[in-house]
C-alpha cells in the first residue's frame, strides 16, 4: 500500500471537505459535529477552516494520501490553554483500516506536539468504540479517568499520551 502522511494544504479544502463529510456520514457517533450541519457550510467556510488547519499555528491537520492522490484519512489537533494539543477529527476510510493509517496519523500529531514542546497529546473517545479505544491504547495512550457526556448523549473518555 502506497500511503503518505503529511500536513493538509490550504488549497485542498474541497478534497478535505469531501473526506470530512464522508467521515461524518460513515461514523456519526464518533464526532461532536454532525453531517447535517457541515454539509450546509458554504465553500468559503471550508476554505477558511482548511487554511487555519494548514497554517499549523494553534491547530494542525494531517492527511493520509494514497498513491493515486486520494485522501484516505485525517487527524487534527488544536492547542489547548495549557499548551498541549488535543486530537480532533480522527478518521480512516473503512477500506484503509487495519493497515497502519491511523497509527501513522497519530505519530504525525505526536511529532508535531513534541516540536511545539508539548508535554502530552490528549483525545476523547466515545465509550464503547472498542476499535478506536484499542488503537489508542496500543499507541501508548492511557486513561485519565475523566469522562463527559457529549451533546449527543454519548459518554466520552479522555485518553492521554505522554510526549
Amino acid at each position: 500500500m502506497s500511503l503518505h502522511v503529511r500536513p493538509l494544504r490550504a488549497s485542498e479544502f474541497l478534497q478535505w471537505r469531501d473526506l470530512r463529510l464522508r467521515a461524518l456520514r460513515e461514523s456519526p457517533d464518533a464526532f461532536g459535529s454532525r453531517y447535517e450541519d457541515q454539509v450546509q457550510w458554504p465553500l468559503a467556510r471550508w476554505q477558511e477552516r482548511a487554511a487555519a488547519l494548514a497554517a499549523g499555528d494553534t491547530q494542525m491537520m494531517f492527511v493520509a494520501e494514497t498513491g493515486d492522490g486520494q485522501l484516505a484519512g485525517c487527524a487534527g489537533a488544536h492547542v489547548q490553554s495549557d499548551g498541549d494539543p488535543m486530537v480532533i477529527s480522527m478518521w480512516t476510510a473503512p477500506e484503509r483500516r487495519r493497515q497502519g493509517v491511523a497509527r501513522r496519523l497519530l505519530d504525525a500529531l505526536a511529532d508535531w506536539g513534541r516540536g511545539r514542546g508539548a508535554r502530552r497529546l490528549t483525545l476523547w473517545v466515545v465509550r464503547g468504540n472498542r476499535s478506536a479505544t484499542q488503537l489508542y491504547l496500543s499507541c501508548g495512550f492511557r486513561s485519565t479517568q475523566v469522562s463527559v457526556t457529549n451533546e449527543h448523549g454519548h459518554v466520552e473518555d479522555e485518553l492521554s499520551l505522554e510526549l
